[in-house]
C-alpha cells in the first residue's frame, strides 16, 4: 500500500494503481478498509484533469445467488441463433 488514511471515520489502506500503457486515466486510487479489507471508495484520475470518485455505500459479500442466474435458457429466446464454439 502507499499509505494509511481515514475515510468516513474508518482506517483505510490507500493503494494507487497506474496503467502500464497510456489510457484515458493515469491513476486509480483505492481506499480499502483495514479491518475488513473491503473497498470503501475508488478515485479515478482522468488525463483531462477530471476526477471521478466512486463511494461504496453497501457491500454484501458471499450472498447466495441461484445457478439459474448464470444459465442461458434457449427456450426463452426462440428467435436467437445459438453458435456453440466449444
Amino acid at each position: 500500500h502507499i499509505r494509511e488514511g481515514q475515510e468516513n471515520g474508518k482506517k483505510v489502506n490507500v493503494v494507487e494503481l497506474v496503467p502500464k500503457e497510456t489510457k484515458q486515466y493515469y491513476k486509480v486510487r483505492l481506499n480499502i478498509e483495514k479491518t475488513t479489507n473491503m473497498l470503501v471508495s475508488a478515485v479515478v484520475f482522468d488525463r483531462n484533469n477530471t476526477t471521478f470518485t466512486y463511494t461504496i455505500s453497501k457491500n454484501q459479500p458471499n450472498i447466495s445467488i441461484a445457478d439459474e442466474k448464470f444459465t442461458f435458457n434457449a427456450a426463452s429466446y426462440p428467435k436467437v441463433e445459438i453458435i456453440d464454439l466449444r
